[in-house]
């Protein structure tokens, strides 16, 4: 399996007419979608790492992976008696692959998977004045799609705004004490604004 993800990397960059390499950085404003996810708070959080597009002579696709840390924050607030409020703060390696069509040289569309490892969470339940670390179990990988649509009309400059849509569960715990958690089949949902600079 690995000799072929070479083998087609391979055969991508030996048809490709131009690749430019730069640093990516952004903002976005993380939340969830699935069970009970209209609870969930939406936070601010970034992202930086590298990209590359790979551009095919006289083609108006092309393809840029990346590989960014990216720092989501979320919450969720509960009216009941267990837990008043919920944070969660989430660092995480993330490897999206997006497919890039230009449209009259000014502008783009673009989408494809997202590859995300989870580096580090920090989770912490208030009930009134009362806050504890929680110990939900979070995936260590998560699967996602990205769609965004952009603009190169600042010369080596990429500016783009992406919805990062979350296929696979974030927590690996169903249950909670016992009982089903309000908090299964949540999955993530981020907003992101984001700049690439060619540099290479």
């Amino acid at each position: 399996m690995f000799k072929k993800i070479l083998l087609a990397a391979a055969v991508l960059v030996s048809a490709a007419s131009a690749i430019e390499f730069g640093p990516r950085v952004g903002g976005n404003l993380s939340t969830m979608w699935g069970d009970n996810a209209e609870k969930v708070t939406t936070g601010v959080g970034f992202n930086a790492g590298i990209a590359a597009k790979i551009a095919f002579k006289d083609s108006p696709i092309s393809i840029t992976p990346e590989v960014m840390i990216d720092m989501r924050n979320t919450g969720n607030e509960v009216k009941e008696k267990v837990t008043d409020e919920y944070s969660m703060t989430e660092w995480a390696l993330d490897i999206p692959v997006m497919i890039r069509c230009e449209l009259l040289g000014l502008f783009y569309i673009e989408a494809g998977p997202s590859f995300n490892f989870n580096l580090s969470t920090s989770e912490t339940a208030k009930t009134g004045k009362i806050e504890k670390t929680t110990d939900f179990d979070i995936n260590t990988f998560e699967f996602g799609l990205s769609f965004g649509l952009g603009t190169n009309i600042i010369s080596a400059i990429d500016l783009d705004f992406r919805v990062n849509l979350g296929i696979t569960d974030i927590f690996q715990d169903k249950t909670f004490a016992g009982f089903s958690s309000p908090m299964s089949d949540r999955k993530n949902l981020q907003f992101a604004l984001g700049a690439s600079i060619w540099l290479f």
